[in-house]
């Protein structure tokens, strides 16, 4: 499942960068992120495999938002301030990113995987919030 998760993933960002072209890269990450919202909503309340596999497909499309997102956020950025700009936010996505894994590891270590699930599901519904009120560039 963990492999699996990964390489939908990469079809998943295949497929989200001519999605953003053609529907709108807001459009696009507020499908992918709805859609694996909704997996992780889900996730902590399933055990069989057949439900765990198909929420993992869902859970998944968030892979198809950091193409999108990065692309989006070079074009909103002054030109004047590209570089600068787009390394200090690219440097807190990464540390977000990196922080996650440490986090959800202390609460499965802890036995409480459930609880690290509804976190991630209101860390991913907090930023499909934002994208929500995001303006097309």
């Amino acid at each position: 499942l963990y492999g699996g998760f990964f390489a939908l993933g990469i079809v998943f960002q295949l497929v989200s960068g001519p999605s953003g072209d053609l529907i709108g890269m807001r459009w696009t990450l507020l499908v992918s992120l709805g859609v694996a919202t909704v997996g992780l909503c889900l996730l902590p309340f399933v055990d069989r495999l057949g439900a765990i596999v198909f929420l993992s497909v869902l859970v998944s499309a968030q892979l198809a938002y950091w193409p999108v997102v990065i692309a989006y956020t070079i074009q909103i950025i002054p030109d004047e301030m590209q570089g600068t700009g787009f390394g200090l936010v690219r440097t807190v996505y990464l540390l977000s990113a990196s922080v996650g894994p440490v986090v959800v590891g202390w609460f499965g270590d802890a036995g409480m995987l459930d609880t690290a699930f509804v976190l991630l599901a209101v860390t991913a519904a907090v930023a499909l919030l934002c994208c929500w009120f995001l303006p097309e560039p």
